[in-house]
């Protein structure tokens, strides 16, 4: 061995998207006015206003946290050489809606909340050959990379149906956010059957 190094890094920062990736909306933590109906007032007619959505005075950011390790080596004078890496990231508080079932007398939807839990994990390896042929005259390189990621959700709403049964292949969490899920199919009755 010609060459050992190991590294440890340790990283938190903020997130402003929600579960569905998008930017959370600005001053949602506090309460607006929109545009709403029109209506006449005389032989004018005039613009409405009517409340926004219900602010959530307890908004913040998703927090995301990072480890990552690994270590660099070198073998036969630093000629065979790599590094192995691993990672895990937790983000928490992602904002989002949560699953429940209001009167229709209320008027609107719960504000959403900052609940949600996603990981990732992963590991690279990377390793290259340095070398010499014909005494020096020529020099030559090999490289290869290899490396793994792997998302899932950890908490998130979503409808008890999902629990248990059937329907839990549709469930999202455990799975990652760009997996694709559906109905699976028993078989396809391609003949009509007769008695």
């Amino acid at each position: 061995m010609s060459d050992l190094k190991i590294r440890a890094s340790y990283g938190t920062t903020g997130n402003d998207l929600d579960v569905d990736g998008n930017v959370i909306t600005p001053f949602s933590y506090i309460e607006k006015y929109v545009s709403g109906s029109s209506y006449m007032f005389g032989d004018t007619q005039a613009n409405g206003i009517e409340p926004g959505d219900v602010p959530n005075p307890n908004l913040t950011w998703a927090t995301s946290t990072t480890y990552n390790g690994g270590f660099d080596f070198g073998f036969f004078n630093n000629r065979l050489s790599g590094s192995i890496d691993g990672f895990y990231r937790k983000e928490t508080d992602i904002l989002g809606t949560r699953v429940v079932t209001l009167p229709s007398s209320y008027g609107q939807s719960l504000a959403p909340e900052n609940y949600a839990a996603r990981s990732w994990r992963g590991g690279e390896l990377s390793l290259a050959w340095r070398d010499q042929a014909d005494d020096g005259k020529i020099n030559y390189s090999v490289y290869a990379n290899m490396g793994y990621s792997k998302d899932q959700w950890d908490t998130l709403d979503q409808s008890a149906a999902y629990t248990t049964g059937n329907l839990s292949d549709l469930s999202k969490i455990g799975r990652s956010a760009s997996s694709v899920i559906g109905y699976k199919a028993v078989g396809i009755i391609r003949t009509q059957v007769t008695s």
